[in-house]
Parts: C-alpha cells; sequence; structure tokens
C-alpha cells in the first residue's frame, strides 16, 4: 500500500522532475515499558531546565538545515556569465517593448487634457501593476530568473520612468502645480501595484482551487521552467530584431502615421538605459555591507535624473535639435524606473522596515529634487512652456 501511493503521487500533474529531498523510511524501534517511560520523562524533564530558550534552538537549528522547500534551480550547473549574458539580451529585448510602450501611450493619450499634463501617469501606472502581478505570479527569481528578468527587469522598468515625472516636478511654475505633480506621480504607481499584487494573488488562489495544485510546486518543474526560459529568449530576440524594422518599413510606405522615425530612435536607444540599470542593481542592490540597501536603483534613478535635467535644458536652448528629446526619452527613461521603486518601497513596508522605507523615498526623491532644482531652467532665465 505504501509503495501505490507514491506511485500515485508521482504521476499527478503536481509532481516534481526529480525528488529532491529523500528521508529514511527506517523507524527505530521504541521501549515503551513503564520504566523507560518514567526515566525518559525524567530526562526530558532535566534537558528541558537546562536548555537554551527554545526561540535561540529553533531559530540556530533552521539556520543549520538545508531549505526542503525549494528544489534546486535548474541553472545551478549553469556557469554564472552564461546566466548573466542571456539576462542581458532579454533585459535589452523587452526594454524595447517597454520604452515602446511608454511612448505609444504618452502619445495616444496626448489629446486628452488631464493625461496631456501628466503623460507619464499612464506608464507609469501600467508598468507598476504589471510589476505587482508578476512578482506575484511568476516563481522566485533564481528559478525563472531570464522570463522574471525580462517582464520586472526589462519591460517594467523600461515602461515606467522617474526622471520625467521628476523634471515635470521642478519645471512647473508655481508650488502648487509643482505638489500635485509629486503627489499624484507617487501615489498613483502603488495603488495600481497594489491592485496587481492583489489581483496576482486572486489568480493564484483560483488557480489552487481549479488545478488542485499548490502554485509554490511548480518550482520543483525544472524542465518546465527552463522550456519556458529558453522560449522567452528566443521570442525576445526575435521580435526585438524584426518590430523595429517591419515598423520601419511600414512608416516610409506611408502606412503608419501615428509612429515617427525619432520614436522609433527612442525605442532603439532603449536598451542601453535598461542594461546599465540591470547591471546597478545586479552588482549593487541588496548587498549585506549597506543593510541591503538597494543602491543600484538608487544610483541608476538619480544618474538619469541628472541625464534628463542637462538634455531639457539644452532642448530648451535648441528646440529645432530632436536628439536632445531622443536621449532624454529613449537613455534616460529606460534607466529611470518607477516600478522597482514601488516593489522595494513595498517589500521592505510589509517586513517591517518601516524606518527603513521612509530613508530610502526621503532620499531618492529628496536628492532628485535638489539636482532638480539645480538644473531648473527657470533658474537661468529660460522660458518653459
Amino acid at each position: 500500500m505504501q509503495s501505490t501511493a507514491v506511485r500515485n503521487d508521482e504521476s499527478s500533474p503536481c509532481a516534481p522532475d526529480t525528488v529532491p529531498f529523500l528521508e529514511s523510511s527506517t523507524v527505530e524501534s521504541e521501549d515503551r515499558s513503564p520504566r523507560s517511560v518514567i526515566n525518559n520523562g525524567d530526562a526530558r524533564e532535566v534537558s528541558q531546565r537546562n536548555a537554551p530558550d527554545n526561540k535561540d534552538v529553533d531559530s540556530t537549528h533552521a539556520a543549520t538545515q538545508p531549505d526542503k522547500q525549494l528544489p534546486k534551480p535548474y541553472t545551478a550547473d549553469w556557469s554564472p556569465y552564461l546566466v548573466l549574458v542571456l539576462s542581458c539580451l532579454c533585459v535589452a529585448a523587452a526594454g524595447l517593448g517597454g520604452n515602446a510602450v511608454r511612448l505609444a501611450m504618452e502619445n495616444c493619450f496626448v489629446k486628452y487634457p488631464f493625461f496631456a499634463k501628466f503623460s507619464y501617469i499612464p506608464p507609469n501606472a501600467v508598468g507598476s501593476f504589471v510589476m505587482g502581478l508578476s512578482v506575484t505570479l511568476l516563481p522566485p527569481e533564481s528559478h525563472l530568473p531570464l522570463t522574471y528578468r525580462a517582464v520586472c527587469v526589462g519591460f517594467c522598468g523600461s515602461c515606467t520612468t522617474f526622471s520625467t515625472w521628476m523634471v515635470k516636478v521642478m519645471v512647473q511654475n508655481s508650488a502648487g502645480d509643482a505638489f500635485e505633480h509629486l503627489f499624484l506621480g507617487a501615489a498613483m504607481p502603488i495603488v495600481f501595484f497594489l491592485w496587481g499584487r492583489d489581483g496576482g494573488r486572486a489568480l493564484r488562489c483560483g488557480c489552487d482551487a481549479l488545478l488542485h495544485c499548490p502554485w509554490a510546486t511548480w518550482t520543483a518543474h525544472r524542465s518546465v521552467l527552463r522550456a519556458l526560459d529558453m522560449t522567452a529568449v528566443a521570442l525576445l530576440v526575435v521580435a526585438a530584431v524584426l518590430a523595429p524594422v517591419l515598423v520601419q518599413v511600414y512608416i516610409n510606405r506611408g502606412r503608419v502615421r501615428v509612429i515617427t522615425t525619432d520614436d522609433i530612435r527612442m525605442v532603439v536607444f532603449a536598451p542601453i538605459g535598461a542594461l546599465l540599470r540591470f547591471l546597478l542593481s545586479f552588482y549593487l542592490n541588496k548587498r549585506d555591507g549597506v543593510a541591503q540597501f538597494p543602491l543600484g536603483t538608487l544610483i541608476a534613478n538619480l544618474v538619469a535624473v541628472v541625464l534628463s535635467v542637462i538634455m531639457f535644458n539644452m532642448q530648451v536652448e535648441h528646440p529645432w535639435n530632436v536628439w536632445f528629446v531622443i536621449v532624454q526619452q529613449g537613455i534616460s527613461g529606460a534607466l529611470s524606473t518607477v516600478s522597482s521603486l514601488v516593489n522595494e518601497i513595498v517589500g521592505f513596508y510589509g517586513n517591517g522596515r518601516i524606518a527603513f522605507t521612509y530613508l530610502y523615498v526621503i532620499v531618492t526623491v529628496g536628492v532628485s529634487i535638489f539636482i532638480g532644482g539645480i538644473g531648473r531652467p527657470q533658474m537661468y532665465r529660460r522660458t518653459v512652456n
């Protein structure tokens, strides 16, 4: 009967590809005589008096025991440089799509008065929503690194832009308008991220009830995760090569009038900013020496703000040169991110690191406002429309 139960469990759809941990089925016989029971009870009483605090024992035991919840990732036997190179390809290709979505949304909503004034809100809200949905539904980054980084770092990070938001705040002619941009630009992405996270949790509960398979067990299907990652790499690379070429061909033939050649250039330059942001976060985020402070995200956002402020001043001084807009919307727009910032803020706050959360927000927004204040065009008697 025991062997039949094991065989049925392995044939179920939730069974992993391989059994990562095996426990011994041998159970030693236990002496249940009255004398042994009394002696064992006295021994347990003495050991409980001499034992340290239970919390310390539990924490020490948990720290020394291997993780039996998650199996080994399929990339455990791969070279870390190979994973990094493939991740860079996925992030660059997905960054093209994220930047294209951001520019398309800004062009589509420009005819509406509210969105014409707050052009950065729709892409920041959509990117944050997708980020909240993705971090809830996708397996951990270590088990699905290529797809996870393509969606969360490449697409969502390039679809949202922190530098454009900060520039909009600092070029306003009144303090009321600046505070309006600051408040709405901060509140909307957080709200949409929480909606995406809650939607992901609802989908997980629904799938668990319909499939009778816990969502967390999908990390045991190493072959499925490997196939999903390899498929994502192939599709992203093909789309990144063919999509800009096909769109430019249709523009030259006059079949596409919404997108211009300058928009294509902004999209093509997006991988530069997306790759730089990914490498900064990969090497600098959550290091033990700085209390897991997301230093890479902070540096990427601040560098993007500096670049955007410089390009905006050059654009005001030389409005006929479109390359300043291309660099600002392409490289700087993809270098900065709101979705990752919101994800880190919500994660820190949810883990009880409230003071750390406020410190991170104050440093990021405060330094950005300081940079924007120094480069504000009105300080140099330049008119901003």
